[in-house]
């Protein structure tokens, strides 16, 4: 998968974290790309209107994804717009949904009617692109809550996907019997005991449970453990099921890591 972000900002003190994920739009194919680090909403109120530039793409595939010999193009053509609207306007880009043939650039503004100028200037090097834009009042950003933001099982696979890149990155190996823990917290101990039986039947054995303080209250901390095939679907799976498993106690789901 080819990803491409330029490193322009309007705004300079941000540390974007650009992830995708895969997904249907309208029944077709999608994959959607968003600056996650943008959920904190310290820009909200300085950008309330959403603008987007939605360009047909040339040459796709059966899928309505670009092909290779279309995606320099298309990196070449994202580069122009993010310079010239993030330098000449009050913007923060956000996110980029590819489906169906199109490719929809997502923007949060101060002022949509200069971004629109902007967003159209840009677009004057790339006259073999059908292209549209528009606007709309967006001040609690229901469009990138709503619709780009992964659901949890998506983000889950999103920090599945990270924390095996960084494994590998730290030259830690991954073999067919690694043993993988997993971490939850429950808020009661009916929960923490009705999620313990559930992870028994599933064959997982119990490292630790602690009772952690958590503000006047007392949070029930369980990590369980068993040997994995560490490959990312079937980590998906597995993590995606233990996600259900924990929602259905009324717990939450921490996360997962190689045991020492």
């Amino acid at each position: 998968m080819h990803q491409h972000f330029t490193t322009v900002q309007h705004f300079p003190e941000h540390q974007p974290a650009w992830d995708f994920y895969c997904c249907e739009v309208d029944e077709k194919p999608a994959i959607i790309s968003l600056d996650l680090n943008l959920a904190d909403g310290a820009r909200h109120q300085h950008t309330p209107y959403l603008v987007y530039l939605s360009i047909k793409i040339g040459r796709t595939s059966a899928e309505g994804f670009p092909l290779p010999s279309e995606l320099g193009t298309l990196c070449k053509l994202e580069d122009q717009v993010l310079a010239f609207l993030l330098e000449r306007t009050t913007s923060v880009f956000c996110g980029r949904v590819t489906t169906n043939g199109c490719r929809d650039l997502i923007f949060y503004t101060k002022n949509p009617t200069a971004a629109l100028v902007v967003l159209k200037t840009a677009m004057r090097e790339f006259e073999q692109y059908k292209f549209e834009t528009g606007w709309k009042e967006d001040p609690e950003w229901d469009a990138y809550f709503g619709f780009l933001f992964p659901n949890e099982v998506e983000l889950n696979n999103i920090f599945n996907q990270r924390t095996l890149e960084r494994l590998e990155k730290s030259g830690q190996k991954m073999t067919t019997d690694s043993v993988v823990e997993h971490k939850t917290s429950f808020n009661s101990i009916e929960e923490r005991d009705s999620f313990i039986l559930e992870a028994i039947d599933d064959f997982f054995k119990i490292k630790s449970v602690e009772a952690k303080p958590f503000g006047q209250k007392t949070k029930w901390e369980v990590v369980i453990f068993r040997q994995e095939n560490m490959d990312i679907a079937q980590l998906n799976t597995l993590t995606s099921s233990l996600l259900e498993n924990v929602r259905h106690c009324n717990g939450v789901y921490e996360g997962w890591e190689i045991a020492a």
